[in-house]
């Protein structure tokens, strides 16, 4: 029913494009100049190749298959012109030529409106919108399915980096620990080798003293990694 006014007004255009010429002058050549092809600039061989698309169109919206919702896209782009160029009611200074314009303006825009919902409609299939949205949640599950596993991974990587850290830095300690305290062993029998050793006093003196401060270093730093370790 939507394809009738389109298949018949193309045939008739066809028949008798003289008064839709004389119309579409320029709108027609406006239109073709617009387009990325390349179009003839005979405003009646434009009309011509307009009457062929709408019914053409209309033929393949009406047969209700799979062309249908094309045929309904061709007929919209061929009405739009048409539209502008046959119902310029805004140059009308007649009232009553400008109300009927008008309403025939008015009509095509209705048509058009059918013409997009007939474009539009998938025959009880999913729509394009609607399976891009499914899709999409698809895709976001996988996601979330892969990301979980990894930060599952992640945190387990965390926690035994975390174990590897306090144990060298219990190792650490121990050792620097044990070192520190073997220093300041080694440093107070210095001290006791260099009193009961006959050295010259001030010999003697200089070696107690770099005795004491190596035996101090040592408890300092036996001091100090028992804090941090601590």
């Amino acid at each position: 029913m939507l394809a009738t006014v389109f298949i018949t007004g193309g045939i008739d255009t066809l028949r008798n494009p003289g008064p839709r010429t004389d119309l579409a002058a320029d709108v027609a050549t406006a239109t073709a100049d617009a387009l990325p092809i390349d179009l003839p600039d005979d405003p009646e061989t434009l009309v011509k190749l307009d009457a062929i698309a709408k019914v053409a169109g209309g033929a393949m919206l009406a047969s209700g298959g799979r062309t249908a919702r094309l045929g309904a896209v061709i007929c919209a782009a061929s009405l739009v012109p048409t539209t502008i160029a046959g119902h310029r009611f805004w140059d009308e200074d007649d009232p009553a030529k400008r109300a009927a314009q008008q309403i025939h303006f008015a009509k095509n825009v209705s048509l058009l409106g059918g013409l997009l919902i007939a474009a539009l409609d998938t025959g009880g299939r999913p729509s394009v919108p609607w399976r891009a949205k499914r899709r999409a949640a698809k895709v976001h599950a996988k996601v979330g399915q892969l990301h979980a596993p990894a930060t599952t991974s992640a945190v387990d990587l965390a926690g035994r980096a975390g174990k590897v850290t306090d144990r060298l830095h219990d190792t650490l300690g121990d050792r620097l620990g044990e070192l520190g305290e073997d220093l300041s062993h080694r440093a107070e029998g210095l001290v006791r080798r260099v009193a009961d050793a006959d050295l010259p006093e001030r010999v003697a003196d200089r070696a107690g003293d770099a005795a004491h401060h190596l035996a101090a270093f040592g408890s300092d730093l036996s001091g100090r990694v028992a804090e941090r370790v601590g």
